[in-house]
């Protein structure tokens, strides 16, 4: 048995040097670079997990190196529409940077829980960048349970949805819930809610 394993071993070790190189090459711990910096928000012995949150949450930074607002920050102004009537006279973005989210007009950050409402973004207006943002969105009109067992997924924020609505509704950023991942499922799509954004 001791020398089947050792094979085994042997022969990982090679397809892994075959793949990557020799050991100095890669590294093993993907986070290796980034945990001296996570040692060092820590300054006391006592409780590091709450000391690393506390320093990650007191310096929420955007790519650019700046403070995201509390209201979000827009990029990628366009004035492709759409937009419902009684905006029509707000600047229109395909971004925003939440601190605690991301959501854009285009597929994969654009599902969102509204109240109870699961729709998708279409567009981000706002007066200008420093005011309150409003979000153009499209709900589904048809919203149930995924599954019934255990517990209602509902419980869970998790539905399955179908049946995009044609009409733009207005909505604050405020508003939003959380972010939800959209997965197509036979004829319709399951809604999960990312747990980070709740």
């Amino acid at each position: 048995m001791r020398f089947v394993s050792k094979i085994l071993v042997n022969s990982t070790v090679t397809t892994i040097w075959l793949s990557f190189g020799s050991l100095e090459h890669f590294s093993a711990f993907v986070f290796e670079s980034f945990l001296g910096r996570l040692k060092r928000l820590v300054r006391k012995p006592n409780f590091p997990l709450q000391q690393v949150i506390k320093r990650f949450s007191e310096n929420c930074v955007g790519a650019e190196g700046k403070s995201i607002p509390v209201l979000g920050a827009v990029k990628g102004e366009h004035c492709h529409g759409p937009l419902p009537i009684d905006v029509n006279k707000f600047s229109q973005f395909s971004q925003i940077q939440l601190p605690l989210a991301f959501f854009s007009v285009h597929k994969g950050n654009n599902c969102v829980l509204i109240g109870n409402k699961v729709a998708l973004i279409v567009n981000i207006v706002c007066a200008s960048p420093e005011h309150q943002k409003f979000l153009v969105v499209k709900e589904f009109l048809q919203k149930t349970n995924f599954f019934d067992i255990p517990l209602p997924s509902s419980d869970l924020l998790i539905y399955s949805v179908n049946n995009l609505s044609t009409e733009c509704k207005v909505y604050s950023i405020e508003d939003v819930v959380c972010k939800c991942v959209l997965i197509p499922f036979r004829d319709r799509f399951v809604s999960m809610p990312l747990v980070h954004t709740l």
